[in-house]
C-alpha cells in the first residue's frame, strides 16, 4: 500500500494533469484550422463577438465598481439607520444565479414584458417600450449580479484601514471625498481590481444570461457552434480565444496580488470610526441602499416566489424532483471527489513545502479560471477519445455522468481547496512533528488528529462547492447525458420557450440552498469586523 506521502503527491500530480488536459485539447485544435470556416468567422461572426464582449466588459467593470464600492464605503464608514439590514441584502445577490436574475428581467420588461404592458397602459401610451434585450440590460444584470465580489473584497480592504490613518487626514484638513480619493482608494485599489477581475471572469464565462437576452458573446458562439451547426472544431477554436482572454486576465490578477500589502498607520485592529450621517444624508443613503437591494435581490425573489404559488400546481411533480434529485446527486457526487482531492493537494503542499508542489497547486486551480462552456468542450472531446480507442466507440464515459462530475470538479476545485489549504497552514511544524513521532499510520493520524483541526473548514467548503454545482448551467447543458436533466437545465429549457413562469419554481430550490453559504459569508464578514 503506498503510503500517505506518496499518495498525496501522486494525488495532486493526478488532479493538475486532469485540469491541463481539456486545456490543451482545446489549443490543439489551433493546428488543424479550417480556413473556409476562419474566413467566415473572421467576416461575420468575430467582429461581433468581440465588439459585445469588449462593451459587456466595460460596462460591467464601471457597474461593479460603482455599486460595489460605493456600499462597501457607505456601510464602513457610516452610521445609519437599518445599517445592518443593508450591510446584510447587500451581499444577498450572490444567491441568485444571473441567468435567474436575467429571466426575471426580461419577463417584467421586455417589450410584452409583465410590467412594460402595465406601465404602456397607465402611461396611455400608443407605443410599445423598447425591450430590456440589449446592451444596456445584460449589463445592468449582470453589474447586479457580480457586484458583491468587488463589495466584499472592498468593505474587508476597509475594515483593515487603521482608524489613526483616517484621524490623520483629518488632521491635515482633508474633507471625507478627498480623504476617500487621495487615501482610501489608493489603499485599497489592489482588493478592488481583484474582486473586479473576479467579476469580469464571471462575465466572459457567462452563458446563461447573454442566451436570455439573446446577446452574442463567445460562450453563446461556442454553444452554437457545437449543437447549432454540429461543429465540434470550431468550438473548440472559439474557446481557446476564450481561454487567452481569461488567461490575461488571471496574469493581471496575480500581478496585482503581489501588490496587496501596505502598512496602516497606527493599530492594525482597530477599525476606522464609523460616522453618524445627518438626516438629508441618511434619507439619500437609505434610499440608495433600498434602490439596490430592491433591484438586486427583492424584486427578483418576489417575481420567483409569485411566479412559483402559480406554478407548484402543474409543475411540482415527478419529473420535477428527477430533476432535483440529478442536481442533488451530480452536486453530491462533485463534493466528494473535489473534497478529496482538496484535503489530499493541501496536506501534500502543507507538509512537503516546495517550488513544485505549488506549482502543481496552482496549476490545478486553474479550472476555475476556465469558463463552463470552454471545459465542457474539452471533456467531451478527451472522453470521446477514450470511449474511441478503448470501446470500440461505445458511449462509456461520455454517455455517463462521469463527464458532469470531471468538469465540476476540475472548474470549482479551487473553491474547495482555498479554504482547506489556509486551514491547513494554521496548523504548525511542532504539530506536524509531534504526528511524525506517532507510531501509528499517516492515514490514521490523519484521521484522528488533522481531520478535526480543518473540520470547519472543511465543511464550509463543502457547502460552497454544493451550492456552486447545483447551480452551473454550461457544464450541466453540454456534458449531461440523455436525460440527465437537472434544475439549472430545466430553468434553460424553459427560459429559452419563453415559459417565464414555469422556469420560477426550479429557480426559487436554487435560491434557498444558495442562501446557506450566503449567510455564513454574511455572518463571517461581520464577526471579523466586530473584532477589529
Amino acid at each position: 500500500m503506498l503510503k500517505l506521502l506518496s499518495f498525496s503527491k501522486l494525488i495532486s500530480l493526478l488532479m493538475a494533469i486532469v485540469v491541463i488536459i481539456p486545456i490543451a485539447i482545446i489549443y490543439f485544435s489551433l493546428l488543424n484550422i479550417d480556413y473556409a470556416i476562419w474566413y467566415h468567422l473572421n467576416s461575420f461572426v468575430l467582429p461581433e463577438l468581440i465588439a459585445n464582449t469588449v462593451k459587456l466588459v466595460i460596462g460591467v467593470s464601471l457597474g461593479t465598481i460603482v455599486l460595489g464600492v460605493s456600499l462597501s464605503y457607505i456601510n464602513t464608514f457610516f452610521e445609519f439607520r437599518g445599517k445592518k439590514f443593508f450591510t446584510f441584502f447587500a451581499l444577498m445577490p450572490m444567491s441568485i444565479p444571473a441567468y435567474i436574475m436575467a429571466f426575471v428581467y426580461v419577463a417584467l420588461f421586455d417589450t410584452t414584458g409583465l410590467w412594460s404592458l402595465k406601465i404602456k397602459e397607465a402611461l396611455a401610451l400608443d407605443f410599445f417600450l423598447p425591450s430590456i434585450r440589449n446592451f444596456y440590460g445584460i449589463t445592468l444584470v449582470l453589474s447586479l449580479s457580480f457586484y458583491p465580489y468587488v463589495y466584499l473584497l472592498a468593505r474587508n480592504s476597509f475594515l483593515n484601514i487603521g482608524s489613526k490613518a483616517i484621524e490623520a487626514t483629518t488632521m491635515l484638513g482633508l474633507s471625507r471625498f478627498e480623504t476617500f480619493y487621495r487615501v482610501i482608494l489608493p489603499l485599497s485599489g489592489p482588493w478592488i481590481l481583484s474582486g473586479l477581475i473576479l467579476t469580469l471572469m464571471e462575465t466572459l464565462g457567462d452563458f446563461g444570461a447573454v442566451s436570455i437576452f439573446n446577446y452574442s458573446t463567445f460562450t453563446t458562439a461556442i454553444y452554437r457552434s457545437w449543437f447549432g451547426l454540429f461543429s465540434l472544431k470550431t468550438a473548440q477554436q472559439l474557446a481557446s480565444i476564450l481561454i487567452s482572454l481569461v488567461s490575461l486576465l488571471m496574469i493581471l490578477g496575480y500581478v496585482i496580488s503581489k501588490n496587496k500589502n501596505f502598512s496602516t498607520v497606527g493599530k492594525s485592529s482597530v477599525s476606522p470610526r464609523t460616522i453618524k450621517v445627518g438626516f438629508i444624508s441618511e434619507i439619500f443613503i437609505i434610499l440608495y441602499s433600498s434602490i439596490v437591494s430592491l433591484m438586486a435581490f427583492f424584486i427578483p425573489l418576489a417575481m420567483i416566489i409569485y411566479w412559483s404559488i402559480y406554478a407548484i400546481k402543474a409543475d411540482l411533480d415527478s419529473r420535477f424532483f428527477t430533476f432535483l434529485s440529478n442536481s442533488l446527486e451530480i452536486a453530491t457526487y462533485s463534493v466528494i471527489v473535489i473534497i478529496f482531492f482538496s484535503l489530499t493537494m493541501s496536506y501534500a503542499t502543507r507538509k512537503y513545502q516546495g517550488v513544485i508542489g505549488q506549482l502543481i497547486k496552482n496549476i490545478s486551480s486553474l479550472g476555475y479560471a476556465v469558463p463552463g462552456s470552454v471545459l465542457a468542450v474539452g471533456i467531451f472531446i478527451f472522453l470521446n477519445f477514450m470511449d474511441s480507442t478503448f470501446f470500440n466507440g461505445a458511449k462509456i464515459f461520455s454517455g455517463s455522468i462521469l463527464a458532469m462530475i470531471i468538469g465540476m470538479s476540475i472548474r470549482f476545485l479551487t473553491i474547495g481547496l482555498s479554504p482547506i489549504s489556509n486551514s491547513f497552514l494554521r496548523i504548525s511544524n511542532s504539530q506536524l512533528a509531534v504526528l511524525e513521532l506517532n507510531q501509528n499510520s499517516k492515514l490514521k493520524n490523519f484521521i484522528k488528529a488533522l481531520a478535526p483541526m480543518i473540520k470547519v473548514s472543511t465543511m464550509s467548503a463543502s457547502l460552497m462547492v454544493f451550492v456552486e454545482v447545483i447551480k452551473e448551467m454550461p457544464i450541466s447543458l453540454m456534458t449531461r447525458p440523455f436525460g440527465k436533466e437537472t434544475l439549472s437545465i430545466r430553468i434553460f429549457e424553459l427560459t429559452s420557450e419563453g415559459e417565464w413562469e414555469r422556469a420560477a419554481l426550479p429557480s426559487l430550490f436554487l435560491i434557498v440552498i444558495s442562501l446557506i453559504p450566503t449567510f455564513i459569508l454574511y455572518i463571517n464578514t461581520e464577526i471579523k469586523a466586530e473584532k477589529l
